[in-house]
């Protein structure tokens, strides 16, 4: 489904609030959350009885599993979410996007138009909550939509982008404000970085190439 993206004028990122609050105070808020759970999990850990030669990730007993468990999960939505801040640029600031990676966009998506396009649907129909990617897989570029905490690091995958979909965005009241969402996200992505990870998976995928010889 191909939607049809709302004018920027009718977007503007002081109107982006949600029963009061705005959309990137939450996210703020969460990344907060997360990094505060991932220090009290430390300290969890530090106060368990040690074991001589115990690896971190023990399993020794049920506790050390929940502690695990937790752990994964608040690692994973910090990356995220400290990804997604990293990649946004301040409004007032002009970025070209670099040519080598618009280059690659256009290779694997035919268009820069096109690659906004595909993006822009994927990202309005993730639901309820998760994130929407560009990644790159043993160097081709897709774009793929993944649940709140789950991870995209992997075997030839690096990140390039990613675009947080709250859950409160969803739901025919808050269409418009998703679309909106989305919208300035596109405008406000800050390629200097894209590019700098692109070029770091560009790497990372050349130099297994060169181990597998």
């Amino acid at each position: 489904m191909i939607y049809t993206m709302p004018n920027m004028n009718s977007c503007k990122p002081l109107e982006l609030t949600l029963n009061g609050v705005s959309l990137y105070e939450r996210f703020n808020a969460k990344q907060q959350e997360h990094a505060g759970a991932l220090i009290q999990i430390a300290e969890n850990y530090s106060n368990k009885p040690k074991v001589k030669n115990a690896p971190l990730y023990s399993h020794l007993n049920g506790d050390y599993k929940a502690l695990d468990k937790e752990l994964v999960y608040h690692t994973n939505a910090l990356y995220n979410h400290s990804l997604f801040s990293r990649i946004l640029k301040p409004a007032e600031l002009k970025i070209d996007i670099p040519s080598e990676l618009k280059f690659s966009i256009k290779l694997f998506f035919n268009t820069f138009d096109k690659f906004i396009e595909e993006f822009y649907s994927k990202a309005v129909e993730t639901e309820p909550e998760g994130w929407c990617w560009l990644v790159m897989n043993n160097g081709r570029l897709e774009i793929r939509v993944t649940g709140y905490t789950e991870p995209l690091i992997g075997e030839g995958i690096d990140p390039l982008l990613c675009l947080y979909i709250p859950a409160e965005l969803n739901g025919k009241d808050y269409t418009e404000l998703k679309k909106c969402y989305v919208n300035l996200f596109l405008q406000n992505i800050h390629w200097n970085e894209v590019n700098a990870l692109y070029l770091q998976g560009v790497m990372n995928f050349q130099q297994k190439n060169v181990f597998r010889r």
